[in-house]
């Protein structure tokens, strides 16, 4: 498709340019070279939908608005697997010339998961776990909301669970309500700025600015002591308080000034109790010094799994592109002060206890011959209980964070043949354990006269185990293990893999659950993300809805 210099320009005249995006005009263009029924399909950079400024934004909405997107394929974790050489990740987005009929017209959301047999068999497996649809009503509310986009990163990795804590947690304050952004928006009580920018090379002496530090202490954005606290010995010494600074250079130096919490972009924090300046590649989070003790609160915080866990299932890059947090997308994360959460007498005490841990860790760190990491570890562990009793976390929610840090986190990207979690074979344990809390959270919803039963087999050779549920008297003795389950196993997949859609470079895997009298079969891959404790409590909500909806005969 040829587009003219002066045609091109007036394309980019009517239409807003995202992140200076050079697809965009193909965009827009395409669809006047179709007839009334005509599809375009596109792999576009991720920025297109990922992106949070205000250009991208807009620019989606009137994508939306102006051609029904059908369908969009999210290929961001394949991005080394696939495409070795790609700048960026990919996404493919098919829209019709013709506008949505209506809002509440679907798009189907596909999110396939790296997976070892793509590169044997060249198709790309979408498993049911991986496909989600919702409406263009649903998009477009969210991207009218404070944290757009965020649909397309929340339907990625996190499942209906973890979406229920997420929702959770989002309605609580946020740190933007206590954060103000230099020279951005109403002052608030506490401020968060990058580092300055130094003069550089082939920037103009005559634009430079002198900018008078508080201290001559100065720490690398690099350095490996930016982890909970900050001790004046991690840092080195500037020749002078007055460095000359780029005219964009941040020049608010209250960042610079304690008590402050120092992040990196790759998501580690640190409180430092004394005035230290840094570069552009760190941000500070200032406040007076009446709030020290919610200071290193959040310091600590930042470094919990619960941050962790709610930054990379709603960041855009986290996962996607860099693993790094813009400072909007920081500014997003749940932080009730204590008066504002379920107890706030007992959240007033916590805050207390974590800046006593944290205070005493920095004194333990500052001797001689200490293992830091060990006092850096050891109060992470007892500061993790505190922070997940501030926000009220149970049981349940424990294992959703725990399974995304401990699997999912470490999943995304795979470069090369390393061992990559999610896809890695689960062992007899791990599938027991899922077994046992399946059957755990059945047995809390179902009839005090009935019980469930469940016992699980796998066949390596086909990578496919299988789960088979027995519903029996409450005093009852379940069935054992037959060779038959085993040859029903193997009729299943072949059942399974004669009902996927093949098309041209993918498949369409469909999820199968089979009733027989008493008993509920339910295969899986032997990947351990299909055997984790997420996953036995998706599947059992899913099981109670699917038995809610059918006759009672069929599980009798």
């Amino acid at each position: 498709m040829k587009i003219s210099l002066e045609r091109g320009k007036g394309i980019l005249r009517r239409r807003d340019l995202p992140n200076r995006e050079k697809s965009v005009p193909f965009v827009w263009k395409a669809p006047t070279h179709l007839g009334n029924d005509g599809k375009v399909c596109f792999v576009l950079p991720h920025g297109t939908l990922f992106n949070h400024n205000d250009t991208a934004i807009r620019f989606q909405q009137s994508l939306l608005r102006a051609h029904a997107v059908t369908r969009v394929v999210n290929l961001t974790d394949y991005r080394f697997f696939l495409f070795e050489e790609s700048l960026a990740p990919a996404l493919v987005i098919r829209y019709r010339k013709e506008r949505p009929k209506d809002s509440s017209q679907l798009i189907e959301y596909w999110a396939p998961k790296t997976d070892w047999a793509v590169r044997q068999a060249e198709i790309l497996r979408v498993l049911p776990q991986d496909r989600s649809r919702f409406t263009i009503r649903e998009v477009l509310d969210d991207l009218r909301s404070d944290d757009a986009p965020r649909i397309w990163k929340e339907r990625f990795w996190a499942t209906p669970r973890d979406r229920r804590l997420l929702d959770r947690l989002s309605i609580m304050p946020r740190l933007r309500d206590r954060v103000s952004q230099s020279r951005r928006g109403a002052a608030k009580r506490w401020l968060i700025a990058e580092g300055f920018q130094p003069l550089g090379k082939n920037d103009d002496p005559a634009e430079a600015q002198i900018l008078t530090l508080p201290s001559r202490l100065f720490v690398k954005a690099t350095a490996k002591e930016l982890n909970l606290f900050l001790l004046e010995d991690d840092c080195r010494e500037l020749p002078s308080q007055e460095v000359a600074v780029r005219a964009r250079s941040n020049k608010n130096i209250q960042v610079f000034k304690a008590p402050h919490v120092l992040v990196t972009k790759g998501f580690r924090a640190a409180f430092a109790d004394f005035d230290v300046s840094f570069r552009h590649a760190l941000r500070g989070i200032h406040g007076p010094k009446s709030d020290r003790d919610l200071l290193i609160f959040l310091a600590a915080y930042l470094r919990s799994d619960l941050a962790r866990f709610f930054l990379f299932h709603t960041s855009s890059n986290w996962g996607v592109y860099r693993p790094e947090v813009h400072v909007e997308e920081l500014l997003r994360l749940p932080f009730p002060q204590p008066e504002e959460t379920h107890d706030s007498k007992r959240c007033h005490a916590i805050v207390r206890e974590t800046a006593a841990i944290v205070t005493g860790a920095s004194n333990e760190a500052s001797r001689d011959f200490v293992d830091r990491e060990g006092v850096v570890r050891r109060a992470r562990e007892s500061l993790g209980r505190l922070i997940e009793e501030y926000f009220d976390i149970d049981d349940i929610e424990r294992m959703l964070i725990a399974d995304t840090v401990q699997v999912v986190i470490p999943s995304v990207q795979p470069r090369g043949e390393r061992s990559v979690p999610t896809i890695v074979q689960s062992d007899d344990s791990l599938r027991v354990s899922y077994t046992r809390l399946l059957c755990e959270r059945l047995n809390g919803w179902a009839k005090q006269e009935y019980r469930v039963h469940g016992r699980n087999l796998a066949d390596p050779s086909i990578g496919v185990g299988m789960v088979v549920l027995e519903k029996t008297g409450r005093e009852e003795k379940p069935a054992q293990s037959s060779n038959s389950d085993r040859e029903f196993l193997k009729a299943i997949d072949h059942l399974q893999q004669t009902a996927a859609k093949s098309y041209a470079t993918s498949e369409m895997v469909q999820g199968l659950t089979v009733f027989h009298k008493n008993l509920l079969y339910i295969t899986k891959p032997l990947g351990q993300r299909f055997w984790t404790d997420t996953a036995a409590l998706n599947d059992a909500d899913e099981i109670a809805a699917t038995i809610l909806t059918r006759s009672a005969r069929e599980w009798e």
